[in-house]
């Protein structure tokens, strides 16, 4: 199962280390400095919880390209299959976006109207997590 765990930005050689020393792990990436570590365990979510480096985890659901909101939209139903064992009522769901790439501008209220802002080339990435710490 592939898992988002978060760590101390700084650490996260440590915490794939300490994956691999306890957990079947058949890949595992990190940012340098970023504290987040995407991995694929073959450990149920509740044995994480004994990871000394990790200071939260959640189902990782998948990461992928946008330009529109529909097809953010679109990539999240795509994935959510994997997840539907893990939920519940009670069950919360975050998305993470980082935006790059030319910004699409709203007028503000009482300016003319005309063409409402540029699409030229802006991209989106999302990734959808369930935390349980």
């Amino acid at each position: 199962m592939q898992f988002l765990l978060t760590t101390v930005p700084g650490l996260e050689d440590f915490a794939i280390e300490e994956l691999a020393e306890r957990f079947p792990v058949r890949w595992a990436r990190a940012r340098h400095m970023t504290g987040r570590v995407v991995a694929d365990v073959d450990a149920e979510p509740p044995a994480l919880f004994s990871l000394k480096t990790v200071e939260r985890f959640g189902i990782f659901l998948g990461d992928g390209r946008a330009k529109t909101l529909q097809e953010v939209v679109s990539l999240a139903v795509e994935r959510l299959p994997a997840a539907l064992r893990y939920l519940t009522k009670n069950t919360t769901a975050g998305v993470r976006t980082e935006r790059w790439g030319a910004t699409t501008s709203l007028p503000r209220r009482g300016e003319g109207g005309g063409e409402v802002g540029s699409r030229s080339g802006g991209s989106s990435s999302a990734s959808w997590i369930q935390t349980w710490r």
